[in-house]
């Protein structure tokens, strides 16, 4: 019964960090406001349990103390890790779209562009476009970070021949 409940909270935690982040990388713009808030109550949750661990030792009630603060510890790292993963569950969820057209596609030449929105919150972020691209040929590799018509372009590889490019202003 201990280790269940010792496996729940990172579990749960773990859990919605990665959702938070996956909503975060489809609705990019305004619903990252959400998503902070939402990091921001987790890390109120982790605080909050930290002192209730403290507070078990205090009353020495050693196992007690050890379980939730080892959850607790797991569920930070846990939630840490999950929180990057939110562009390739966007990938993963929409991949049989993609690879559709990926294949209905008539020319076959080129990288193939798909628009994932804008990640500025407010006009004075400027511009922060997100694109998904499939590039077959592997040419993204070579423009990781360049400058276009005044733009800054950065370009990372998310899975097999998908790139996600960023371009935002100086």
């Amino acid at each position: 019964m201990q280790i269940r409940r010792f496996l729940i909270y990172p579990m749960a935690t773990g859990l919605a960090a990665a959702v938070i982040a996956a909503l975060d990388s489809i609705f990019p713009g305004t619903p990252s406001l959400l998503g902070f808030a939402a990091v921001i109550a987790l890390g109120i949750w982790f605080l909050v349990r930290i002192i209730v661990s403290t507070v078990l030792l205090i009353r020495r009630r050693w196992r007690k103390a050890v379980v939730k603060f080892g959850s607790t510890l797991i569920g930070a790292v846990l939630s840490a890790l999950l929180l990057t993963t939110g562009d390739y569950i966007h990938l993963a969820l929409y991949y049989p779209y993609y690879a559709n057209e990926i294949r209905s596609r008539v020319d076959g030449k080129g990288p193939m562009r798909f628009e994932w929105g804008d990640d500025a919150i407010m006009v004075t972020d400027g511009i922060r476009l997100r694109t998904l691209v499939y590039d077959e040929s592997d040419e993204m590799l070579g423009r990781a970070n360049d400058r276009n018509e005044g733009l800054v372009l950065h370009t990372r590889r998310l899975f097999g021949h998908f790139y996600l490019q960023l371009e935002s202003s100086p």
